[in-house]
This record gives C-alpha cells, sequence and structure tokens, in this order.
C-alpha cells in the first residue's frame, strides 16, 4: 500500500465526528436544523447534511442508505424533530407560496396532490390538531381563538378558528376547509402527509413527494384504498423482504405525539424540482409540466427518476425525511415526508473549515450505489456499469481531492 492510498485512508477514519452537542443527538440525521446544522454554511445543501450525518467508517450504510439491507431504518423520533422548521425564509416561502397554490381547492392540481376517502374527517382533523400542536410556539404562527385573542398554547389545539403563517402570507379559516383538514394541515409546514386506516392508503396531501404520480393511481400505483404491499409492488424486495417487519412496527407503534419514528430515503433526479407543477405555477407562459419518471419517448419507465442519460455534474441529490405516528385514538398511522432537492456538486461546498462534511456527504452515497442490488440499480436507474461506475468514480473523485488538499 502506498503511502499516499495510506494517508487518505487514515484521513477518512480522522474525519471529525459530528454530534448534536448539548441536546445529545449524536449522528442523529433527524437533527439537522438543531446543533448539528449550525455548523455548516447556508449554501451546504439539506440533503446532503442528511448523507454526512450518516457517514461512519465502521459501518458507513446506515438507517435507510442500506443497499443490500432490507431494514427499515426506523428510529425513535422525539416529537419536538417531527416537523423541521426551515431557518431559510426564503426558501420556507417559496415552498409555502407553492403549496398553497398546489392545494387551492378550485384549482388544476388539487385532485392530483389531495385525496380522501369518505369516513376520513376525524383523522383528518386529528393531523391538523397534532400539526398545531406542534406549531403552538413557533415564531412566524399566529393562532386565534373564536374570541379572536391568540391562542396560549394550551389544550389540544381545539379552540383555534384562525390561522396566520407568515412565510406564506395567507391567512386559514379553519371553518372553510372542514371537509378537507389534512389539505389544511399541509399547507402550513414543507411535509406531506399520508394516512393509513388497517394498513389501507386512505387519505393524502403529496405536494411534493408523490406529485409525479398523482394520489388517485394516475401514474404508478399510489391509489386511494390500496394497501401497501400494492403501493409499494415496484420498490425491489419490498413484499419478501420488508412488508411483514413494517407491519410489526406499526402494531407496535406507541399511540400519540410522543410515539413516532423517523428514516430518511435517497435518490438522484434529473431535476430539481419539487413538484413538476412548479413551472407552470411560477410562470404560466412556460411549458406545462414533465414528469422524470418517464424515458425521452414519454413512456412510464417503471423507475423512481429518469437519469442515466443525465451528465452526472447536472445531476440533483434528492432525500426525503420519513417519520411515522400512531394516531391516538383513531389507530390510524400518519406519515409525514420532507423532501428535499440539491444540485449534486452542491456536496462539495463550504470551503476548507467544512470540507469533511462534503467527503462524509460523497464517500457514503458511492458506498451506498456499490452495494445496491441488480434490482434496485436498476429502480434507481443507475444499472448501467459505466454510468454507475463513472458516478462512484466522481464522487470519491471529489472527496479524494478535499482530502489531498486538507494534507498538511
Amino acid at each position: 500500500m502506498s503511502y499516499k492510498f495510506f494517508s487518505l485512508r487514515f484521513s477518512l477514519f480522522s474525519l471529525p465526528k459530528l454530534t448534536a452537542g448539548e441536546d445529545g443527538e449524536d449522528d442523529n440525521p433527524k437533527a439537522l436544523f438543531h446543533p448539528v446544522s449550525r455548523h455548516f454554511p447556508e449554501e451546504f445543501p439539506l440533503s446532503a447534511r442528511f448523507l454526512a450525518s450518516a457517514y461512519n467508517p465502521s459501518e458507513p450504510l446506515r438507517y435507510s442508505l442500506r443497499g443490500t439491507s432490507y431494514a427499515s431504518g426506523l428510529r425513535p423520533l422525539a416529537f419536538h424533530q417531527w416537523l423541521e422548521l426551515d431557518p431559510n425564509e426564503r426558501r420556507l416561502t417559496r415552498e409555502l407560496k407553492l403549496k398553497a397554490r398546489l392545494l387551492d381547492p378550485s384549482g388544476p392540481f388539487f385532485s392530483t396532490v389531495f385525496a380522501a376517502m369518505d369516513g376520513t374527517l376525524e383523522v383528518q382533523m386529528d393531523v391538523l390538531l397534532m400539526v398545531l400542536r406542534a406549531l403552538r410556539l413557533q415564531p412566524g404562527y399566529t393562532f386565534y381563538t373564536s374570541t379572536n385573542e391568540t391562542w396560549s398554547g394550551e389544550g389540544d389545539g381545539s379552540t383555534v378558528v384562525r390561522i396566520k403563517v407568515a412565510a406564506s402570507e395567507m391567512q386559514y379559516d379553519i371553518s372553510a376547509w372542514a371537509r378537507t383538514p389534512l389539505a389544511l394541515a399541509c399547507q402550513l409546514v414543507q411535509e406531506d402527509f399520508i394516512i393509513l386506516q388497517n394498513g389501507v392508503f386512505t387519505a393524502g396531501a403529496a405536494c411534493f413527494s408523490f406529485s409525479e404520480v398523482g394520489l388517485r393511481g394516475e401514474r404508478g400505483n399510489m391509489r386511494l384504498g390500496e394497501p401497501m404491499a400494492f403501493i409499494h409492488a415496484a420498490v425491489p424486495g419490498f413484499a419478501k423482504n420488508m412488508a411483514e417487519g413494517i407491519n410489526r412496527i406499526f402494531q407496535g407503534l406507541k399511540p400519540g405525539d410522543d410515539g413516532g419514528m423517523y428514516r430518511a430515503n435517497w435518490g438522484l433526479a434529473p431535476n430539481g424540482t419539487l413538484s413538476p407543477f412548479e413551472a407552470e405555477i411560477e410562470d404560466p407562459t412556460r411549458p406545462k409540466h414533465s414528469f422524470s419518471r418517464v424515458d425521452g419517448e414519454g413512456v412510464e419507465s417503471g423507475v423512481v427518476y429518469s437519469v442515466s442519460s443525465t451528465p452526472i455534474p447536472d445531476l440533483y441529490l434528492k432525500v426525503e425525511h420519513q417519520t411515522i405516528h400512531k394516531l391516538h385514538p383513531s389507530g390510524a398511522v400518519l406519515f409525514s415526508i420532507r423532501t428535499y432537492a440539491d444540485p449534486l456538486p452542491c456536496i462539495f461546498k463550504g470551503g476548507s473549515e467544512h470540507s469533511h462534511v462534503g467527503v462524509r456527504a460523497s464517500l457514503v452515497l458511492a458506498d451506498t450505489i456499490l452495494s445496491l442490488t441488480p434490482s434496485q440499480l436498476k429502480y434507481r436507474d443507475l444499472a448501467g456499469a459505466p454510468h454507475r461506475e463513472r458516478l462512484v468514480g466522481y464522487l470519491r473523485g471529489e472527496a479524494y481531492k478535499r482530502l489531498i488538499s486538507a494534507q498538511p
């Protein structure tokens, strides 16, 4: 082994440990907006912070970054970390305003991003109240009671009748959303929400996480009234290796706000849009939406995103933070999904002081890609060996460049 190679490998094991400091949440990817991230520059992408937190030379493929392992990656979640309140006001404003357009009941997108079966109103309202409880003391949100007084935060939020959101400059009367309270809940935060009852998808408000497939089976298997096994039929190994274990986890969830769990997932995409409808919403003169899950001929390709023809520096890294809770008293399971999208080269932003963060992020992604099974590679449109090798070479090469430049 050459001295140079040994020096690089030693550097990997000597990277500074990322910790959450005084909150005691060491190496917790969910703590992206807590003490860990305070030390990262603003331009360092949120998606890469998750990857950087997941890197450990002795156990590099953890959480849901695992390739050949089918473990769910679920971990316990503190309620104060359930909703990730974005410190970037510009990004928060843009995403909440985009949601307001997508979830406008009179607009053309509502039926794609919202769906609910009859008999779900009570469960939807449980989710809205849960969101209010999580936001009760957060700046940027004002809650008014029927007497036009601001809500003190006491109780479960059922006394709130009007909500003012500073970021989106929107005010919402809860009574106007009496038939679709889940759609209102989704507009208050950057997360999307999916409800399962007895293992069946019964309601959802998904502007960013499932907007490319629709919630009524327009594309793919996301369809009201279907169980998880049907919805995840295209996911390699789900039925055989994951479905039974996930059902056991659902059954064992502790009902209530504090009984949640979280995981995260990643993907590479040809663009950084959170919704395929972004372009026409922000500029009606631009071409209508296009979907990233189809091939060049416009045919459904059966992949997460079609990326094999996209040059590597033009790829985007997408990460979904997913949480699950069991609602009380209904026993319904709530999924929340927060989606991040950043240009892949952004992993290496941050200057020399933070170069180890980008190194961690790029190496854990490279290791993960190499661990994927053939079916997983096909699902992510990375099955072509030359493309996969070039991608891994790019990630490792950029990491090693920074390690070499950091050598004394």
